[in-house]
């Protein structure tokens, strides 16, 4: 896990392994959609105008699917749209990114008056191969967890489980649950009782007593505790039990979570297979269409069967709302397979393009 890979020092930028995986694997997809464009007679330039609308639609819907299931949980007690916009912690979901990012594109396309079925078999190996990146960048932020591999004594099940340090959220969650135990330095119990532990960033980045006494010189009051707010607990409770920062930042480290099953990567190795077997039956397809459908059923087939080592809740009957949605998928995917035998097997809008010759 390592959420912060390096920081550009000319302009003070850190950078997030999320959002760089998450923007090589969108110019990646996009590079590889157009090729495969070109070697179609397809129109390279709406690809990536295609690219651009996916993302933009897609980090929204992808948002507001998080948003909505996670309401009660972490944004409730909120203001609504500062808590929408705020996505430093995290907060984004698949299957609200495929929906929002699906429904742009068709939004698009049919605007474009081109061929739905043509550029959406274009672009049906990219997005797969998009999430196989965010895959990994779940991995380095340390979301997306599996469910406990271990037993009573925390001894793991098999060799290739993980831990995650101190703060992280699968660290957090087991604690909520009382999986695992905190000694009370790193337990902030707040006057209703609720207790949380010290934020993982402030623990191991505490900041210097000259950065203190910059921050609480604001004169705007609610910009004064919004500075420091990522700091109060951690200077609380060291002030609380007479510890330095660094105190309890070397008793922090002393603390990870339960091993568990390493679903991020999972989920990268089935989005690369995916990518694979479409970018394999985009050259000996012979009707247009048909990867799109494909998408839906082995995707939504393969996370059905990771959901079953992930920790969310079951929220749907029996079944956790991404497995829901698969089984959705795939019977739409069965369903557009049926459709498209009753259809001619190209689309009639698949113009081939003529592009200009380089000088």
């Amino acid at each position: 896990m390592n959420p912060f890979l390096f920081e550009i020092p000319i302009v003070g930028w850190t950078v997030k392994g999320y959002g760089l995986m998450l923007m090589i694997g969108f110019l990646l997809g996009v590079w590889l959609a157009a090729r495969r464009a070109m070697k179609c007679k397809a129109d390279p330039d709406m690809v990536l105008n295609v690219g651009f609308v996916a993302l933009i639609c897609g980090i929204i819907g992808a948002r507001l699917w998080y948003f909505v299931q996670y309401y009660s949980e972490g944004f409730a007690h909120r203001s609504l749209l500062p808590a929408f916009f705020d996505c430093a912690g995290g907060g984004l979901t698949f299957y609200g990114g495929l929906l929002g990012g699906l429904g742009g594109i068709l939004v698009y396309l049919l605007l474009k008056r081109v061929s739905l079925r043509l550029y959406l078999d274009i672009i049906a190996p990219s997005l797969v191969l998009g999430l196989a990146f965010g895959r990994i960048g779940c991995f380095l932020n340390g979301c997306c967890f599996g469910d406990v591999c271990a037993d009573r004594e925390g001894h793991r099940r098999v060799p290739w489980t993980v831990t995650f340090p101190y703060g992280s959220p699968a660290h957090r969650f087991q604690w909520q649950r009382l999986q695992t135990d905190l000694p009370k330095e790193l337990v902030v119990v707040s006057e209703v009782g609720w207790g949380s532990v010290i934020n993982r960033e402030a623990i191991y980045d505490p900041p210097t007593t000259q950065q203190i006494e910059k921050l609480k010189a604001i004169e705007n009051p609610r910009k004064r505790a919004k500075e420091l707010a990522p700091f109060t607990a951690l200077l609380g409770q060291a002030h609380r039990w007479k510890m330095t920062p660094d105190e309890l930042a070397e008793l922090a480290s002393q603390y990870r979570s339960l091993p568990v099953q390493p679903t991020q990567l999972y989920s990268c190795i089935n989005a690369l297979m995916i990518s694979l077997i479409l970018s394999i039956l985009f050259t000996r397809r012979r009707r247009h269409g048909i990867l799109v459908s494909w998408t839906f059923i082995l995707y939504g087939i393969s996370r059905f069967i990771l959901e079953q080592i992930r920790t969310e809740p079951h929220d749907v009957w029996i079944f956790t709302n991404a497995q829901a949605v698969s089984v959705v998928l795939v019977v739409l995917g069965l369903i557009l397979l049926v459709i498209l035998r009753c259809l001619p097997l190209t689309s009639p809008r698949a113009v081939p393009v003529v592009l200009p010759e380089a000088e």
